[in-house]
């Protein structure tokens, strides 16, 4: 698997790099503009910027997986004498790798404009006795939504090339089925969260002790699986377990339909 990680990497940094590239060099001439343009205006620009660089990198990786399904490359690498849950793995990984360097280059432009932001902000959260708490289950829900997400993606795109070879059609049908799994999913999320209210709750003010609760009534709680409110980490188990479950479904899935489904 590390080869096809490597393989798809070196096939596709140019054209992060060059994001990348762009977004850092746009950013640092935005920052020429302070005390000459309104710093409101030029912070403005430079979170869209950092934001559509975030977006496309994510695209562009999203998208990368599709390329094996219906360009010429695809006929390389699904030929491979390797399982389709390790190209869905790798195509992952890549994915996280790029998302991470796209972090990296938000950082640096945050340092850019205000080398102390960061410090203020790590101050800030050290009132919390339990911050690396916080921040650990934070970037622990961050990942879960968003190889989640990425595996719907390529569920989605699998199920398409499955059910039409016309690459246009395909592509649009794999739009329509994207939407319809992703609502039929939250839906399910979202009666779960309502119908088992049971939560772990982790103190982040006092001493970070995690103890249960729920509501002996059901259905009189807010739908919600993941929050951070009053100074505490609210955590749905029912639907961090369902989500958990969802993820590794459709990673089994997308990779049962490369092997077994999908012709080229």
């Amino acid at each position: 698997m590390g080869k096809l990680i490597k393989y798809d990497i070196k096939g596709s940094y140019k054209l992060f790099l060059t994001i990348f590239i762009v977004a850092f060099l746009a950013n640092l001439g935005l920052y020429t503009r302070i005390d000459k343009w309104p710093r409101p205006l030029i912070y403005g620009l430079v979170i869209l910027v950092i934001v559509t660089m975030g977006i496309l990198t994510f695209a562009l990786s999203a998208n990368s997986f599709e390329k094996e399904l219906y360009e010429d490359r695809g006929y390389l690498t699904l030929t491979l004498p390797v399982s389709g849950n390790k190209i869905v793995a790798a195509k992952t990984i890549s994915c996280l790798i790029w998302t991470a360097a796209s972090s990296i280059v938000t950082i640096l432009t945050i340092l850019i404009y205000n080398n102390s932001v960061l410090k203020e902000i790590y101050t800030k959260l050290s009132a919390l006795t339990s911050v690396k708490t916080a921040i650990f289950f934070v970037i622990i829900n961050l990942l879960i939504v968003m190889i989640s997400l990425l595996l719907l993606i390529f569920f989605s795109v699998a199920l398409s090339k499955m059910a039409v070879k016309k690459k246009k059609l395909s592509k649009f049908l794999g739009g329509v089925f994207f939407i319809a799994v992703i609502a039929l999913l939250g839906y399910i999320d979202y009666l779960i969260t309502k119908y088992i209210p049971y939560t772990i709750n982790i103190n982040l003010i006092n001493d970070g002790t995690m103890h249960l609760s729920g509501l002996g009534s059901l259905g009189t709680t807010s739908a919600e699986s993941f929050i951070i409110r009053d100074g505490s980490v609210v955590i749905n188990i029912a639907s961090a377990i369902y989500n958990i479950l969802t993820m590794i479904g459709l990673f089994l899935g997308t990779g049962y339909l490369i092997d077994n489904k999908i012709d080229l």
